[in-house]
């Protein structure tokens, strides 16, 4: 019986800007698909959504800085 081995996992630090960049990337790469194998696409959607978080969490947290 062979150990299941669990996929690497990475923890990335990123600015406010960059991770505004990447979830605009991973968005847009969606938005527009040429095609491909389906489960490339729905590898992506995760990426989108868990920065959306962090865009919409660094927003809550700063909105008072904004108004100022």
């Amino acid at each position: 019986m062979q150990d299941h081995l669990e996929e690497p996992s990475f923890t990335v630090t990123l600015s406010p800007a960059d991770m505004f960049l990447l979830y605009d990337s991973v968005k847009t790469k969606l938005e527009v698909w040429a095609g491909g194998h389906p489960e490339e696409q729905n590898r992506l959607f995760l990426p989108r959504d868990e920065l959306y978080r962090g865009v919409l969490e660094y927003k809550y947290e700063h909105i008072h800085i904004d108004r100022e």
